[in-house]
């Protein structure tokens, strides 16, 4: 009940004011996990409210500036164009749908917050400080269930009021497996959302934005709280990608501004790895690099022998793969692949939806987003953190697959890339 009230006031707020409305609806998007909801009896889709926000925007003359968004835009072009050259092992209405809806959460937010925020810089603190609030409010909740067994009381709670069974509640909290961590008995934690992988994400995205902002005169004392809150979390959620996120984004944004301090600081953890693996004293080291592990899926070896399966997966239909998501379609149908799993690498899971063109999209995507940071931030110093963003998003799902992180990347990069166009005072197109 709680939550269709939820999307009702904020499909009010549309027509009240978009400001107020886009802000609850980042809110809303950090606490809580579903997004459809059934209102009087009818069921509504995830993007309706993404829907409104658009027509909002259009009615009321804040659509300016698609600046943002056009790296996207040219991704799930090339995505669209995929499906046409796909072999068709997924239903074209199925594939159009899924693709209607990706785009649609990934470039509807991310497009009226940059509106917005360039018209109306006070708009940007707002939600700037929104945001924080939710996530610290989360990230306590996610310290409160490191000692639950993996349980999450929340989630269990809104699971069964969208009709979901106790299993499909329980799998995202993947409560029967065994923690890696010794003070907690938890196995992976998602805090508010649905998945615990999208939650590692918003930490790792929001532990590179609170180190960028450490030291700031104005914003130290906020900073230093959101970075402990997300690097405690993100430390408990069990989810080994995270850390490997931020040390790519900061040693990426690091490495640009004292290259020596940076080199120095590789060898470090070079020496530290190698002695690691050597001695094998941490079982979760040799996981990692390892398939002998009982975390399938997991180790450097094991994707090497996915990406090898996904490529001879996609032996007959090189140009546009299977179909776009059809690595979700098989896993609904048949379950785990004998050979790549849960497809948990997005070059395997872009590979077998949407072949080469699926490659060349994400590299345009990548280059695009590159070509938009210098285009749109003039100081060398801000390209190189907006920079760290991208590249911490990708190592992340390079390394853990595609569970619908990418209107997470997309919300967080454009806040930052507003703030940073607000900082320089360059509102224009």
């Amino acid at each position: 009940m709680g939550q269709s009230v939820s999307i009702l006031c904020i499909a009010f707020a549309c027509f009240i004011s978009i400001e107020l409305a886009s802000i609850a609806y980042v809110a809303y998007l950090i606490l809580v996990p579903y997004e459809k909801v059934n209102i009087l009896g009818h069921d509504f889709g995830a993007n309706v409210i993404s829907a409104l926000l658009l027509s909002a925007l259009i009615y009321r003359k804040k659509l300016r500036s698609l600046v943002p968004i056009y790296p996207f835009l040219v991704l799930f072009a090339i995505l669209g164009i995929a499906v046409a050259f796909s072999d068709r092992d997924v239903p074209i209405s199925y594939q159009l749908n899924m693709l209607r809806v990706d785009a649609m959460s990934t470039i509807i937010p991310p497009l009226v917050i940059w509106n917005c925020a360039t018209s109306n810089p006070l708009y940007l603190k707002r939600l700037i400080t929104t945001s924080c609030i939710c996530i610290i409010i989360a990230g306590l909740y996610g310290f409160y269930l490191a000692n639950l067994g993996g349980r999450n009381p929340y989630i269990e709670a809104l699971s069964a009021a969208n009709g979901l069974n106790e299993d499909a509640a329980t799998t995202y909290a993947n409560k029967l497996t065994e923690s890696r961590l010794s003070f907690t008995n938890a196995a992976k934690i998602q805090a508010t959302m649905v998945h615990p992988m999208r939650w590692a994400l918003l930490l790792s995205l929001t532990l590179i934005g609170a180190s960028i902002n450490l030291g700031k005169k104005k914003s130290t004392i906020g900073a230093l709280i959101i970075f402990l809150i997300s690097a405690g979390n993100l430390l408990i959620s069990g989810v080994r990608s995270g850390a490997a996120a931020v040390a790519t984004g900061l040693g990426y944004l690091y490495g640009r501004r004292k290259p020596v301090y940076f080199c120095l600081g590789v060898a470090v953890i070079a020496i530290i790895g190698f002695a690691g693996l050597k001695w094998q004293q941490s079982d979760a080291v040799n996981n990692v690099v390892s398939q002998s592990s009982n975390k399938q899926g997991s180790s450097v070896e094991m994707r090497w022998m996915q990406i090898s399966a996904a490529l001879q997966e996609i032996n007959s239909c090189a140009i546009g793969g299977h179909g776009y998501k059809w690595t979700v379609y098989y896993i609904d149908h048949y379950g785990a692949h004998s050979e790549m799993l849960a497809f948990e690498s997005l070059l395997i899971a872009v590979l077998c939806n949407s072949g080469i063109l699926g490659i060349i999209g994400w590299v345009m995507f990548g280059c695009s987003t590159l070509y938009i940071n210098r285009r749109s931030i003039q100081e060398p110093k801000k390209v190189v953190e907006q920079d760290a963003i991208l590249f911490a998003y990708l190592c992340y799902t390079i390394m853990t697959g595609d569970y619908d992180y990418m209107p997470v990347f997309a919300i967080v990069s454009t806040i930052m890339l507003a703030e940073r166009r607000t900082i320089i005072g360059r509102f224009q197109s």
